[in-house]
């Protein structure tokens, strides 16, 4: 049976939605906000295939909905004002980020600190890393994913399907979710 929009319903998991894709090239699955379940299915791929795509990856379902529960009880927040002691700071995100570089081998030129009102961090082409001083604000996890995002930047300079399967190897396949859940921190 061919797909063009298909919704099933699932004891466990909830909601699933099979969309044929003509960008997609390979089967793949997004946990939306609301927990329901996206398949893109490639042309040429049957629904039964799909859903035994799904079976499959049943596990890491029911986990990334779990995470997306966990998110969701967060509120916004507003990040205004930079840390009390700056060069703390500086010192904390500093260690934080050698530290990461070195456990992950990554080579960083340079690290500098800005007050920014609209990026976390950027990694220029000669690997030189700028950070907001406002990440040390945010909750540990959050400021080891921006690291962690700069740093793959050392590699990978775009935001690709690469980028984003580096990141997610280095977070457990938790980046787009942690991307997600730093959207709730909003800088001014």
């Amino acid at each position: 049976m061919r797909v063009s929009e298909i919704a099933i319903s699932d004891a466990e998991i909830g909601t699933l939605y099979f969309v044929s894709s003509k960008r997609a090239k390979h089967l793949n699955i997004r946990i939306n906000s609301d927990e329901s379940v996206r398949i893109a299915v490639p042309h040429g791929v049957s629904l039964a295939s799909a859903k035994s795509f799904v079976e499959i990856h049943r596990g890491w379902i029911l986990n990334h909905q779990q995470l997306v529960r966990s998110y969701a009880s967060h509120t916004d927040q507003i990040l205004t004002t930079l840390p009390a002691n700056e060069n703390a700071a500086k010192e904390f995100l500093l260690s934080r980020i050698t530290t990461l570089a070195g456990q992950y081998h990554f080579e960083v030129r340079r690290v500098s600190f800005r007050r920014q009102r609209t990026r976390w961090g950027s990694c220029s082409r000669q690997n030189n890393i700028s950070l907001n001083l406002k990440i040390a604000a945010l909750p540990n996890h959050l400021q080891d994913y921006i690291l962690l995002h700069e740093l793959v930047h050392t590699k990978v300079k775009n935001h690709g399907p690469r980028f984003w399967q580096s990141l997610n190897d280095l977070t457990e396949d938790r980046a787009r979710f942690l991307a997600k859940e730093l959207k709730k921190y909003r800088l001014i």
